[in-house]
């Protein structure tokens, strides 16, 4: 208890100069709580503690991650769910492919989508499995078994039906944005080969048709069917596009169901005025992105359209080839692009007025919200 009351007097000291967090007092934390908190994502302690002060406990109580591994009786580092953890490494494997999953990851077919996108195969997670998938596996061991008379095809989630020659299921989503009137712009590969499309907002739910496509720059024009209009639409950039190290936006609605269905924006830069080995229709933005924001606008700091969300490189490919993690290194189309489509096409769009005032993130988020739409793909 002496050596105990000696650490947390040291860690106390290391703390004091932070104003924003309390002081751990780890004389009464046992040593299983101080391991989740200092190798895992599982908040069991006061969210007031830092994470740093949690490592600086565990290091200074000869804690290492193999002891904390038999402690808690699973490999460390892991992510934690409530009464649930995987091993990082397998993290993707177990939700895509299994039927241990977070509560919120209903739609099976896009949690697979985005661990293939990460690098985590079918066949690359029975490598680290060890196990035939899709699989059935115990929570508390993680041991797996095949599931009976197991197909190597992907099943789709129960809420998301299968088709049978008459209903469609859901397959991919991404984002798009109204120009005004009943015509949205977004990616053509979010509205490829769907036998249905369906733009939604917080509120409301709408069929539409593709009318126009540019194939080269991967865009598309759908409308609405029936009468719905939209008063408000983007406003494009007046003057010339955006210069390197100008201030970005995104909106749009990433990584479905485990975001949930509100839309979600980040901030970032202008990094790059070009795209892979030079193409010049597309510019590069350090701003986060993720799959689902295909097709999303990319505003200004004045709330104006600076391109379309296109792509991102794909991380886990780049450091299976270089060896390193690339960060931060995202695509979007550019607005003199967009503005030469629609022209192509007699399509009439809005430009802003060059006299108008920069605009702060939160204020350019709820202009957004208005013309901004998820785009769901049904085959």
């Amino acid at each position: 208890m002496k050596e105990r009351y000696i650490l947390t007097t040291i860690i106390i000291f290391l703390l004091s100069g932070c104003t924003a967090m309390k002081a751990l007092d780890i004389s009464s934390i046992p040593d299983k709580d101080i391991c989740y908190r200092a190798y895992t994502n599982s908040k069991l302690s006061p969210a007031y503690y830092s994470r740093q002060s949690f490592i600086d406990a565990a290091r200074l109580l000869d804690l290492t991650v193999e002891k904390c591994s038999a402690i808690a009786g699973i490999t460390f580092p892991a992510t934690c769910y409530p009464g649930v953890c995987l091993p990082n490494d397998s993290l993707w494997c177990y939700r895509a492919y299994t039927d241990i999953t977070s509560e919120h990851e209903s739609n099976r077919f896009m949690v697979i989508r985005d661990a293939v996108a990460e690098g985590f195969t079918k066949e690359t997670c029975e490598q680290r499995l060890k196990v035939a998938l899709p699989a059935t596996c115990s929570k508390e061991t993680f041991k797996c078994y095949p599931k009976q008379n197991a197909s190597t095809e992907v099943q789709p989630a129960p809420d998301v039906p299968r088709s049978n020659g008459g209903e469609k299921r859901l397959t991919s989503t991404g984002t798009g944005f109204f120009i005004g009137g009943d015509l949205l712009v977004t990616n053509k590969h979010v509205v490829d080969q769907c036998s249905a499309v369906k733009v939604r907002n917080i509120t409301d739910e709408y069929i539409v048709n593709v009318v126009n496509v540019d194939q080269d720059n991967d865009l598309a024009v759908v409308k609405i069917t029936g009468r719905h209009k939209f008063s408000k639409g983007v406003e494009f950039r007046s003057g010339r596009s955006v210069r390197l190290g100008d201030e970005v936006v995104t909106v749009g609605y990433p990584l479905g169901p485990l975001l949930g269905a509100g839309i979600k924006s980040t901030k970032g830069n202008v990094s790059g005025l070009s795209g892979l080995y030079g193409t010049t229709g597309i510019f590069q933005i350090s701003a986060p992105v993720q799959p689902g924001n295909s097709g999303g606008p990319l505003l200004d700091q004045h709330g104006n359209l600076a391109g379309v969300i296109v792509a991102k490189l794909n991380a886990a490919k780049i450091q299976n080839i270089t060896g390193d993690i690339p960060q931060n290194v995202n695509f979007a189309i550019k607005d003199t692009i967009i503005r030469n489509f629609l022209e192509a096409n007699d399509i009439e769009y809005s430009l802003s007025d060059p006299t108008k005032l920069p605009l702060i993130h939160a204020d350019i988020v709820d202009l957004a919200k208005q013309y901004t739409v998820k785009v769901e793909c049904y085959k």
